[in-house]
């Protein structure tokens, strides 16, 4: 009679154990959903983004030249003994800085990007969390 008792303790812990595996797996396929959702999802933002940026840096670009060329020329109107190459030196020099500043604070953004696929990490902290502490 005890050997059967036993025999049905070592079957429902061998059940118990299957079952934990069984969730395991499906817990970890959930998060590789997850993970692809997430990861697709910020791939076709920053794709979007990238299209954004470029055309607007070409058109930044074109835009700049002809600004710069004006403004050269204004200060040659301004000034009229100042050699040309000054003139268009100087408001270089101002177009330079103004770039190094743009690229100086973009750096400033991109350190400060959150991670990638920030929901799945939080889940699977919370779930190792669960799995040291299971109350």
């Amino acid at each position: 009679m005890e050997t059967n008792r036993i025999t049905n303790t070592e079957a429902d812990v061998g059940e118990l154990l299957k079952g934990a595996v069984q969730d395991l797996e499906t817990l970890a396929s959930q998060h590789m959903k997850l993970f692809k959702t997430e990861i697709k999802e910020e791939t076709r933002k920053l794709a979007e983004g990238a299209i954004s940026l470029a055309i607007g840096g070409a058109v930044l670009l074109v835009g700049g030249v002809i600004l710069g060329i004006t403004l050269a020329l204004a200060l040659l109107a301004i000034f009229p003994n100042l050699p040309w190459w000054v003139a268009f030196g100087i408001i270089s020099i101002l177009i330079c800085g103004l770039g190094a500043l743009a690229l100086f604070l973009g750096q400033q953004r991109i350190a400060t990007a959150p991670p990638i696929a920030e929901q799945t990490q939080e889940e699977i902290q919370e779930d190792v969390k669960w799995l040291k502490n299971p109350k």
